[in-house]
Formats: C-alpha cells, sequence, structure tokens
C-alpha cells in the first residue's frame, strides 16, 4: 500500500466478505469514545419538505492493534419531514492520511452501498454496529470517514462522519510471548512438579509464522514480537501423546500480558473414558424428536471434567439435528460447560434431537460423536454412534463388481465379473433384502423397490467383497447412489440363494450384522468404505455403516471418522 498519495479515498467495502449480524440496539459511546457526527448549520428560515439524514459515529475504546476487530456504533436520524426510502450507508478510509480500515459490506445489512437500501420514517433514529478489522500498517493510525444518502436528501452537509480517528498501537512496538506447557497428570488443573513437558513445539502465527521449542522446564519464549493478533498453537505431535487444546488467540500490545501462559495437557479422553449412545426407539419418522440415552463411562484414577459432544464430523447423510445446543444436549453440547465423571464412575444423559424431514430417504437417522475436552482433537477422543431406522421410502439400485487385478482401484477392462448372483444384505438385520444376476458384457446387476437403507454385497461364487466394511447407500428421489462399482477379491465359493454351496471347502467368509456393539450402541474403531461411484466416488462416502441388533434400537455404526479442523 503506497502512502501519501494525495486525494486518494479507499473504500472499506466488499460485497463478498462473509456476513456478520447487524444488531439494532442502541449502545451508548464509551467512556473515551470517539465520535464525530455531520456539520451543523444554523436553521434556515424555510425548511426543505422532504427527508433530512444525520449521522454519527463512534469507536469505543481504544487503543487497537493491526488486524483486531473494532466496533464502529453508527447513528443514522432521520430529522426531515418525509421517509427516508433507498438508505445507503459506506465507510470510506482516508489513504492519505492512515493506516488501512476495513468494513465487510454485509455488516450493513440492506443499508450496504450496493444493497438494495432501507427505509428510515420522519423522526425515527437507526442505530447499526459495523465490524471492521485493521487492516495493513501505513505509517499512522487509521482515519476514517462514515456516509449515508438517500433520493431526496434535504440537507447532505450532516450526511457525513468525517475524519473519525481510530486509535493503534504501531508495529513497531514489541513485545514477549511465553509460558509453561505441562501435563496435568493429576488432573488438578494446576502445575504441578514434574508435569512440564520438554520438546513440545510452539508456532505463533500472523502474516508469518514462528517457532519454537519447549525446555526441559517446559517453558517457551517469543521474544520482539511486533503488536498484532496472532495465533498460539503446538505443532505436531506433542511427545508423551497428550493432548493440548487447539490455538490461542493474543492480542500483542506491549503490555507483557502474555509473558506467563500456562498451556495444559490432559491425557486422551479415550485412555479411560468410554462412551454409548441408545435410541429409545428403533424406529422413528421425520420430523420426530427423538429421545437418546447418553452413557460415559471414567475407568481412570481421576475425575474427567470438561467432557463435551462433538458430533457429525463429517457433516453426511442424516445425522440427528440438535446436537450442538444446550436446549437438546444440555452442558454436553459445544457450546456448553462440559460434564464431569468422576473416577471409577458411570454418568447417564438424556438428550433430544429432531429427525431431518429428508430422512426419510435415506430409511435411517443416525448419531455419531466423539468426547473429550478437546474438540481440536477428535482422534484422542472416546467415539459412540448409533442408529434407527425410518421405514417406507423404497429405491432403485444398480451396480457390478470387479476383480482389481492390477490394483489400480478402478473397474478396467477384462476386470468385471460376470455370471454371479448379488445379494443386498440389510446391515441392520442381516436380511437378504434383494438378488440380482450381473449380467454378460459389463456386469450390471439391477435391483428395484429395494427399501431405503444401509446394505452390504455377497457375492456367490468363489468372490467376496475387498473390503468387508463396504456400504451401499439406497436413497430415494436420487440416482446418485446408483451405478457402484465393488472390489471383489477370491475366496472360498459361497453358496447363492438357493445354491449347494462350493465343493472347495474353505474358510466361511463373515456374516451379517456385528454383535460387537453391546446394548448401549458403538465404541468400535471399524472403518468404513463406500462402494465405487465413478467420479463421485469421494462424495458418496457417508459417516456409517450401521448394524442393528435384533429386538433392540441398539446398532453398531462403523465409521470413517473425518476429523474438522
Amino acid at each position: 500500500m503506497q502512502a501519501n498519495r494525495p486525494g486518494r479515498v479507499r473504500r472499506a467495502t466488499c460485497a463478498t466478505a462473509a456476513a456478520f449480524a447487524v444488531s439494532a440496539a442502541v449502545l451508548a459511546p464509551a467512556a473515551g469514545a470517539q465520535e464525530t457526527g455531520g456539520a451543523s448549520s444554523s436553521a434556515p428560515s424555510a425548511p426543505a419538505s422532504g427527508p433530512d439524514l444525520q449521522v454519527k459515529a463512534t469507536v469505543p475504546g481504544g487503543p487497537y492493534v493491526v488486524g483486531e476487530q473494532v466496533r464502529l456504533t453508527v447513528t443514522i436520524t432521520n430529522a426531515g419531514d418525509a421517509a427516508a426510502t433507498d438508505v445507503r450507508g459506506d465507510v470510506q478510509h482516508d489513504g492519505q492520511l492512515g493506516s488501512y480500515f476495513f468494513v465487510p459490506e454485509s455488516e450493513w445489512e440492506e443499508l450496504g452501498p450496493h444493497g438494495p437500501g432501507g427505509t428510515i420514517e420522519a423522526g425515527q433514529t437507526r442505530t447499526v454496529h459495523l465490524n471492521g478489522r485493521l487492516g495493513d500498517w501505513d505509517g499512522g493510525e487509521p482515519v476514517i470517514t462514515v456516509s449515508v444518502q438517500t433520493p431526496g436528501e434535504t440537507n447532505p452537509a450532516d450526511n457525513t462522519a468525517a475524519d473519525l480517528p481510530l486509535p493503534t498501537v504501531a508495529p513497531g512496538t514489541t513485545d514477549t510471548v511465553g509460558g509453561v506447557v505441562y501435563g496435568d497428570a493429576n488432573g488438578n488443573r494446576a502445575l504441578d512438579p514434574g508435569e512440564e513437558l520438554s520438546g513440545v513445539t510452539m508456532s505463533l502465527s500472523a502474516d508469518r509464522s514462528l517457532r519454537t521449542t519447549t525446555g526441559d522446564d517446559g517453558r517457551f519464549t517469543f521474544t520482539s514480537v511486533p503488536a498484532g493478533i496472532y495465533s498460539l498453537s503446538t505443532t505436531g505431535t506433542v511427545p508423551g501423546g497428550w493432548d493440548v487444546p487447539g490455538r490461542w488467540n493474543l492480542r500483542v500490545d506491549g503490555s507483557g500480558e502474555h509473558t506467563g501462559l500456562a498451556l495444559r495437557g490432559t491425557r486422551p479422553a479415550s485412555e479411560n473414558l468410554t462412551a454409548s449412545i441408545t435410541f429409545a426407539k428403533a424406529t422413528y419418522q421425520p420430523g420426530d424428536t427423538a429421545r437418546l440415552t447418553i452413557t460415559l463411562t471414567n475407568t481412570g484414577p481421576h475425575d474427567v471434567s470438561g467432557i463435551k459432544a462433538f458430533c457429525n464430523r463429517s457433516g453426511e447423510g442424516p445425522h440427528l439435528r440438535g446436537w450442538d445446543d444446550t436446549e437438546h444436549w444440555g452442558q454436553l453440547a459445544p457450546t456448553g460447560t462440559g460434564v464431569t465423571v468422576a473416577a471409577g464412575d458411570t454418568a447417564t444423559f438424556d438428550v433430544t434431537g429432531t429427525v431431518p424431514a429428508w430422512a426419510g430417504d435415506h430409511g435411517l437417522v443416525y448419531v455419531e460423536c466423539d468426547f473429550g475436552e478437546n474438540g481440536a482433537n477428535p482422534d484422542g477422543n472416546t467415539w459412540a454412534q448409533a442408529a434407527a431406522t425410518l421405514p417406507g421410502a423404497t429405491a432403485d439400485t444398480w451396480g457390478s463388481v470387479y476383480h482389481d487385478r492390477d490394483g489400480d482401484h478402478t473397474a478396467d477392462d477384462g476386470e468385471t465379473v460376470t455370471g454371479v448372483t448379488l445379494t443386498l444384505v440389510n446391515v441392520y438385520t442381516g436380511e437378504d433384502v434383494a438378488s440380482a444376476v450381473a449380467r454378460a458384457g459389463d456386469g450390471r446387476a439391477d435391483f428395484t423397490g429395494v427399501p431405503a437403507g444401509r446394505y452390504r454385497v455377497d457375492v456367490s461364487g468363489p468372490w467376496r467383497p475387498a473390503e468387508a466394511s463396504t456400504v451401499i447407500p439406497v436413497v430415494a428421489g436420487t440416482d446418485r447412489y446408483q451405478g457402484w462399482s465393488l472390489r471383489v477379491v477370491p475366496a472360498p465359493e459361497q453358496p447363492g440363494p438357493g445354491g449347494d454351496g462350493d465343493e472347495n471347502p474353505g474358510p466361511a467368509q463373515g456374516g451379517g450384522g456385528s454383535d460387537a456393539a453391546g446394548k448401549g450402541g458403538s465404541t468400535g474403531q471399524a472403518t468404513e468404505d463406500l462402494a465405487s461411484t465413478g467420479v463421485d466416488a469421494v462424495t458418496l462416502t457417508v459417516s456409517a455403516v450401521l448394524a442393528l441388533l435384533a429386538g433392540s434400537a441398539a446398532l453398531l455404526l462403523a465409521r470413517r471418522r473425518r476429523a474438522t479442523s
């Protein structure tokens, strides 16, 4: 950015910026707030008839640092005798006078410079709060101008709040960031002798990253850090398998506030905590409120506190809604404070959720969660899953099987297996639901009127699926999940429906539903794969393979975990 360029005005708006809520509440300026208002003039003897917008802008607090969010309060009053329509506002930054300041246009809602415009009735006031951000430093604090406009404005002189400075700490101001990383072995949330963690790589990031490593005393230090907003985090694996939570956002302003940080590590929740989830019923309908019981057991020697549920990591499939708010899941929700399970104790929690309206097309609703204190590290948490069925919908599906001789996970010429019988087996009950023969040529097998749900494929003859956990989604109302292609490998021949079996005996292939889950739902670590469907192979990955235990609502969800960042 070039400084001292006369007459240059930077527009600090962007139509594509992420939207923020604009509050309608009126806030009084904070003590020490900077405030400007439109220019005033003596009242004319005969005021013109029409709208007359007046604008004031305040900036609470300060000084700020580069990268920090700043909240402007803008008050717009229509002092005229007619409604102001098509009202629009803007924030401009004077590039000649100071550094860059950016306000996304979406902060204005309908009042943005390129928005539809709003209406302010005669005598009414509208207050908006705009969240902007201090950008590149250009040798001085930003100076901004807030303006509004409306067609037929009778007094444009007071439509502008000009030359509003934003007090800013220059990046030439430096500071030290440091502290200690420790593993809280006894769970008392305090650093005790011997709990210091050495060899932990720490990263301090803004426009660039600084790195250092904790010493034998667990301590780390970053010196001469320019004022600004930074993210502090561990990098890589923490020695000893300790789980040190995610990232910390730090405001560095030269005050020395962040020289004594204490970063607490915990043992992975999965070491001592087990979890299960049970639906209250085996079947539901779209839109139903489902009741579930979550059971947490602490087998360790210390209490485990701050436990929360982090669900639907993959964001795929008909996952139960409502898990992420305290209204439905109480303090287990990510927005809650977490729950405590005493050493050697078991605690149960009754929660609710809503079955998605479109879950009926899938024939199921499921829930998959990891439990622990640290949502940023799902691999260290303990997992549990459960599902229930939504009967009624049916769909057609088709696919083929191939022997991947060259190992490229693609059905090449000559690899398609034909003439064998493919059977769809309900992963809930182990029931054979439909069978079809892979026709000559392309090996396609067609299935019609199959109940929506999840299925595994049994293959007659000397073949078995290459991945035992592969499932086929059958979903009503879409052909997205059709055209699946399943890898098979040689195996002792199994009898097809009505068949006589294989004359060459060998180890039997594993059967239908698993009983590994127990009555409370699965805590297993199995991995599921979807059959390949060409270009859609990645997008078709669903969150779970489900197996319903006969006579109960407990199900096994063999999952592919997808961590979010």
